[in-house]
């Protein structure tokens, strides 16, 4: 929709001359956000009570309230381009307040549009080569937008440092409006200290880093790495519970997804090293046990995305080392103690199970309910061994459910399939299995729908069961034919030779 003022955009910052119907919003400022040359791009516009809306122009004076098809840029960003030095905060408001604290003209401030967490590769390119200051907001939002910023700033400014606000304010304006002045704010230029990243391996702690609640609702992010400790991608974990992998482009940005890097295990650098390992389902299990306090020379590590994600080369990983496997506690983490116990069985020297219990879905969540380092040890001590294949009573007693299985196979209906340089198959599409079968599907590790471990199990059961009925059939039919050759060899007269 068209939103028609009738007017030219006022100046960058300006407050709005509007006032809102009552009841109703009011427009209180709006930032000009221009390219290099300081033509309009677009606006964002600040309300009372507090939020935020963006607006572009539509060529005849009015504006379209959204940014299709827009570039996005740092906030002034002509004055950006001509500075050597550009101060980085977290809002319009702030970056104003800002420019009458700087030094002299070749010192800008400016921030990204949309707040915290809305940082992009194209603002990284804009201050490459710039000695870059950043001042953030004094809370959780603010604290998670500076890791984000100064990791995205590190490989491509001269130089990244950090002004750091008295605890008292919550963010620059606040600091001005109880005295701040240039003066002071000199002060605390000179005082700023080096941009300083997470460390990489010093603990649990360093290996996971949080990022905003809010508006990205990302959760934490989790560094995966090679031997050495250099990253190969990250997890990011959302709220609500899902989530997303990027790689580094080289530049100290990203592109998402993990196409053309290797397989890798969480924390693979203490996993070489230990002598033991514990897998468990996901990340954050990860950085709980290590909360609990493993052993020495233990290691916790899991596989990138989650259940039936399993690579043959994570097992190879831990040949020849002791591994304990604590699965989640639904059949999906079942599926993948099969699956990993499976691949280890000849790799890895020893492989346990640890079982939860019950009532509680993970090892987190079992924490969460009370579970501490003396009870996780006593688990540990406890765990039986990884017993697949299993004996064919119990396998048989756990099968019981799939009772009729054969009658429900006969329901799937098999399609041809022709490969490339192979002879034509048939075979049952996967979504014919998961119509008769929901639990036997899964997905690989290439993010399609398979047969899991527990449909392969399943299958394998039926074949055996029928088998065995075919060759007790067999049997029952052998011992009946032999009985009547022995009965007809005992009706038969006794013949007598003719005398000579």
């Amino acid at each position: 929709m068209n939103e028609r003022s009738g007017q030219a955009p006022p100046a960058t910052g300006a407050p709005s001359t509007r006032s809102a119907n009552p009841g109703q919003r009011e427009e209180i400022a709006h930032y000009e956000y221009t390219d290099e040359a300081g033509a309009p791009l677009f606006q964002v516009v600040r309300f009372q009570p507090k939020s935020f809306r963006a607006r572009r122009p539509d060529g005849q004076g009015g504006w379209i309230g959204n940014l299709d098809g827009v570039r996005r840029v740092l906030y002034r960003l002509p004055q950006v381009v001509a500075a050597d030095r550009v101060l980085v905060v977290e809002g319009e408001k702030d970056a104003d307040n800002a420019q009458s604290l700087l030094p002299d003209a070749g010192f800008a401030a400016t921030c990204n549009p949309f707040g915290a967490g809305k940082w992009r590769d194209e603002y990284t390119s804009a201050l490459a080569g710039k000695t870059v200051y950043l001042c953030p907001d004094n809370d959780a939002a603010g604290r998670d937008h500076l890791q984000l910023v100064g990791l995205a700033l590190r490989a491509a400014a001269r130089e990244v440092r950090v002004v750091r606000l008295p605890k008292a304010v919550k963010d620059l304006s606040e600091w001005i409006d109880c005295g701040g002045n240039r003066e002071t704010f000199a002060i605390l230029l000179r005082d700023s200290q080096p941009f300083a990243p997470p460390a990489a391996a010093s603990g649990p702690s360093n290996a996971l880093r949080l990022l905003p609640d809010a508006p990205a609702d990302v959760a934490a992010v989790y560094d995966y790495t090679d031997a050495s400790g250099a990253l190969l991608f990250q997890v990011l974990r959302y709220r609500p519970k899902t989530f997303r992998t990027r790689r580094p482009d080289g530049q100290g940005g990203w592109h998402w997804g993990v196409e053309g890097c290797r397989p890798t295990l969480y924390h693979l650098p203490r996993v070489l090293t230990a002598t033991t390992v514990l897998i468990v389902e996901g990340e954050k299990d990860v950085e709980t046990a290590e909360r609990l306090g493993l052993p020495e020379h233990w290691a916790a590590t899991c596989s990138p995305f989650g259940v039936c994600h399993w690579h043959p080369q994570h097992s190879d990983m831990l040949a020849g080392k002791r591994v304990f496997i604590c699965p989640d506690n639904d059949l999906p983490g079942q599926d993948h103690l099969f699956q990993v116990g499976l691949s280890l069985l000849g790799r890895a020297s020893e492989i346990r199970v640890v079982t939860l219990s019950a009532s509680r879905k993970d090892l987190s969540e079992w924490v969460e309910a009370g579970g501490d380092a003396a009870a996780f040890a006593a688990l540990i001590d406890s765990a039986p061994p990884f017993a697949y294949p299993r004996d064919p009573c119990g396998l048989l007693r756990e099968i019981a459910p799939l009772g009729g299985v054969l009658e429900r196979i006969g329901q799937l209906h098999p399609v041809a399939s022709e490969a490339a340089g192979q002879n034509p198959r048939v075979d049952f599409a996967v979504r014919e299995v998961a119509r008769v079968f929901p639990g036997w599907v899964s997905i690989d590790p290439e993010g399609n729908p398979a047969l899991c471990v527990r449909g392969f199990e399943a299958l394998a059961t039926a074949a055996l069961q029928e088998l065995a009925t075919a060759i007790g059939s067999a049997q029952q039919s052998a011992r009946e034919l032999a009985d009547r050759i022995d009965r007809l060899a005992k009706e038969r007269p006794t013949s007598t030779r003719p005398a000579g």
